[in-house]
């Protein structure tokens, strides 16, 4: 079984010498009767559990449903060792569900009961909801014209009917976003509904290199919270992201080659105050909301009726 994610957030005491370098691992026990292996907690940056931090990991283990306890143990034999535990959270991410295990008490042979192994119950008034997160698989393909290629990490946002996603950064790394490259990616984003568009910028990194992109498109695939292939969504493009576009596009889902989302046109009437100082030489930008989402920022370029626009009581 592949399993579902988990993230699981240790928080050490903050009392004198609460702290541990042993090694810590963690099972995780459902309500009804399923449970984890016993999986190590392993630090990836530090060598020891700090006083008052909060350490996190991700799992992926079997899905067994909502969460009754934890058991957590170290291998620790002296009093250099001790640990002083105040609590784990652990979160769902796929099912929007969060589950917190009070503790406050020593994990250790040498202080409090001489345990390195305890088990914490959930606590039920404890139990939180959050909008879920969705596993995607995004293929996103690089057109194959000259210097089609950038040096940029890129980073999409997807839109649906139900909201829009938090930004998601794929970091530009050797071998991506080059010309006719084919570049898979797995992620996770927040539910949106069903999907309707997807914004793609590029970030430039560096004041040199190549800060533009030809972008042709990218499929996203769907997958249940047990990572099964639920649904293919395409979102085309064929063109350039570049200082020109403000380094953002918002690419339309599409179906059989054509977009499914509508473009339109919008007539903005703006009005400058009648008082001293009221106009402006900068450029203005506009961003429309709407069911849907938004427009992402449109620039207010050109004026039907001021040539020397956004002037006192224009």
């Amino acid at each position: 079984e592949e399993g579902i994610p988990y993230t699981v957030k240790v928080k050490t005491g903050d009392k004198s010498d609460a702290g541990t370098s042993a090694h810590a691992h963690i099972r995780l026990v459902g309500r009804k009767g399923r449970q984890t292996r016993l999986v190590p907690l392993e630090l990836m940056q530090k060598r020891r559990f700090e006083r008052g931090k909060v350490e996190t990991f991700s799992l992926q283990e079997p899905d067994i449903g909502d969460l009754d306890a934890v058991e957590i143990e170290h291998d620790g034999e002296t009093e250099a060792d001790s640990w002083f535990l105040e609590d784990v959270t652990v979160e769902m991410p796929t099912k929007g569900r969060a589950f917190y295990f009070p503790c406050h008490a020593w994990l250790s042979k040498e202080r409090g009961d001489g345990r390195t192994k305890r088990t914490l119950k959930v606590q039920d008034s404890n139990i939180s909801t959050f909008r879920p997160l969705i596993p995607y698989e995004a293929t996103i393909y690089t057109g194959d014209v000259e210097n089609a290629g950038c040096d940029c990490d890129v980073s999409l946002k997807l839109f649906g009917t139900t909201g829009s996603s938090s930004e998601h950064v794929i970091p530009k790394d050797e071998g991506l976003f080059e010309r006719g490259a084919i570049n898979p990616f797995k992620f996770e984003l927040d539910d949106v509904g069903k999907p309707i568009k997807l914004r793609v910028k590029i970030i430039p990194q560096h004041k040199k290199g190549r800060h533009k992109w030809y972008l042709e498109n990218i499929e996203l695939v769907r997958h249940t919270q047990h990572n099964e292939r639920q649904e293919s969504y395409f979102f085309g493009l064929n063109d350039w992201i570049s200082r020109e576009t403000d380094f953002c596009q918002d690419l339309a889902l599409t179906k059989g080659g054509k977009a499914l989302l509508k473009q339109t046109t919008y007539r903005v009437t703006t009005k400058t105050s009648d008082m001293g100082g009221a106009g402006s030489d900068s450029d203005m930008s506009i961003v429309i909301f709407g069911q849907f989402g938004d427009s992402g920022e449109l620039k207010l370029d050109d004026s039907s009726t001021h040539r020397n626009k956004f002037e006192r009581n224009n």
